[in-house]
């Protein structure tokens, strides 16, 4: 009986994870996991897809790489808004930026964090949900491009 109930528990865990990738691929959201303390990332599978990264760079996708993907005119916002956090110097973990994509196409993330903090309120690990904000960019680009009846 027991066994049973093992094997229908891990069922429902990989229907429950087969789920949440397809919503995270239906939202176009992906995660990471900043540990501060080692100033280590960790990117979720969903974060690879969402950025279309090669499967043979996935296991070797160090945080400088993700540095470099970020647009050049966007590397010295972001590195403020890290360097932020680390000081402890944060209202709200909330930006976006241009990332440049393996095949040169450019999308625009955003990126919210959730703070993990030790008992002397500094941080020590950050999740960030990440999402492609790309299309919805781009609409509000074409709209307000776009002359109203009274102009």
């Amino acid at each position: 009986g027991q066994v049973i109930e093992v094997k229908n528990m891990g069922n429902q865990l990989e229907s429950s994870k087969r789920k949440l990738e397809l919503a995270q691929k239906i939202a176009k959201l992906g995660n990471m996991e900043w540990d501060v303390i080692k100033n280590r990332i960790i990117y979720s599978e969903s974060f690879f897809n969402l950025l279309e990264i090669p499967v043979e760079n996935r296991f070797f996708f160090e945080d400088e790489m993700f540095f470099k993907m970020i647009h050049v005119d966007d590397r010295k916002h972001i590195r403020k808004n890290f360097d932020k956090i680390i000081n402890n110097d944060f209202k709200n973990i909330s930006f976006k930026s241009r990332f440049v994509q393996f095949d040169g196409k450019i999308k625009t993330l955003s990126f919210k964090g959730d703070i993990i903090q030790a008992d002397n309120d500094k941080p020590i690990k950050i999740i960030f949900t990440v999402q492609d904000i790309t299309e919805y960019i781009e609409n509000v680009q074409v709209k307000n491009s776009i002359p109203s009846d009274n102009e």
